[in-house]
């Protein structure tokens, strides 16, 4: 039963999405007792598994769903070809091997947000956190590190902190991180801007406990985070 407990029925199978059945797959090839899978062991089980609903009239459309599931779990580096046999075979590499449903998880929330997305410091602070499903701290490093670096590159007190701070780094007329050469609307623009983002995204979560449960918001306020802190290493390079 590889199958049917996540895809009750062969329709069910047939219309599931590349990951999800890719990852089924992986499962399945973990307990596969042969020595060498091939590209037609797969689609071959799954015939003699739904053999009841069977019809060979839907040959076609099960080699195409597998082969797409095939193609993720590759793509995923969770199958690689067995180099020592012929080209159709393939193996589980050391990630298959190990792969679970929480690493399924994990796997999601890094398309979520792509290391590339972010600040090497936010990366090296928050995205371990963000992986292991902790949005709320992940928002609240981010947003401390830029607090942090705002102090730093205006040579603020240690007692300055919060949106007082920003508004102070960022004053369209006096802040040290205020460029003059650009229009007035424009420096009160950004001033306001870190000012806010600061204020909202991270203050609440200095002084009382929210609730952040979507990863793809989390990740979003990751981003505007690392944006931020671009724009004030701009301002002191």
């Amino acid at each position: 039963m590889a199958f049917r407990e996540r895809f009750p029925t062969l329709d069910d199978l047939l219309s599931a999405s590349p990951e999800d059945l890719g990852s089924e797959i992986v499962f399945y090839l973990q307990t596969y007792e042969e020595t060498h899978p091939q590209d037609a062991t797969v689609p071959q089980a799954i015939i003699h598994e739904y053999r009841t609903e069977w019809a060979s009239s839907r040959r076609t459309e099960l080699y195409l769903v597998v082969s797409e599931a095939l193609a993720w779990a590759r793509r995923m580096l969770l199958i690689v070809p067995d180099i020592e046999q012929s080209r159709s075979f393939f193996q589980l590499s050391r990630a298959g091997r190990s792969f679970t449903r929480e690493t399924l998880n994990i796997m999601r929330l890094r398309e979520i947000l792509p290391d590339f997305m972010l600040h090497p410091s936010i990366r090296r602070t928050c995205l371990d956190i963000f992986n292991t499903g902790h949005y709320e701290a992940a928002v609240f490093e981010a947003f401390k590190t830029v607090e942090i670096a705002i102090r730093e590159a205006a040579e603020a007190g240690e007692s300055e902190h919060g949106r007082p701070l920003v508004m102070k780094a960022f004053d369209k007329r006096s802040g040290p991180l205020a460029d003059m050469e650009e229009p007035e609307g424009e420096r009160e623009a950004l001033q306001f801007f870190a000012a806010g983002a600061v204020g909202y995204f991270k203050n609440p979560r200095s002084h009382r406990r929210t609730d952040l449960r979507d990863p793809q918001e989390a990740a979003e306020m990751l981003i505007v985070a690392s944006h931020l802190l671009r724009i004030v290493e701009a301002k002191v390079s």
